[in-house]
């Protein structure tokens, strides 16, 4: 785990990570159980682990929304490449003091090469679990 500050950690988990899939739209929480149709859903996909990740505002540093959009749109395209299965999402504070966060619901992989997308896009955390797991941040190292 990197070190990271109290705030930052409770300001992650005081997001709802929203996913849109063909199942319908669901808020995932860390630390908290799944919706049962997200994981009924989750469950039919037969992956082993999935994971949400945004390239927007990097290292947690506020950036401009278009270079945040061209940021997505290439991390789209690294997890098409990299054969990640994505889906919507958006990262959303509860207390609505941080802009929403576009991203990404991706499924066909493992932690590993998650982690390492998502530190390609200089993210410090994502959301992730193993299947049948409740979700969790899992804090990546400075890329």
């Amino acid at each position: 785990m990197t070190p990271h500050s109290p705030e930052l950690e409770a300001a992650f988990c005081a997001t709802a990570y929203r996913v849109e899939t063909p199942a319908g739209r669901f808020d995932l929480r860390v630390a908290q159980a799944l919706p049962a149709a997200f994981a009924s859903w989750l469950e039919a996909q037969n992956v082993s682990f999935w994971g949400v990740v945004t390239a927007y505002n990097p290292a947690s540093r506020r950036l401009p929304d278009d270079v945040n959009r061209q940021a997505s749109v290439a991390l789209f395209k690294a997890a098409s490449v990299a054969g990640w299965r994505a889906y919507p999402a958006c990262n959303l504070a509860d207390a609505g003091d941080w802009p929403p966060e576009p991203g990404w619901l991706l499924l066909g992989g493992d932690e590993a090469g998650l982690c390492a997308l998502a530190r390609e896009f200089s993210q410090v955390a994502v959301l992730c679990a193993a299947a049948g797991e409740t979700p969790r941040l899992r804090w990546l190292p400075a890329a």
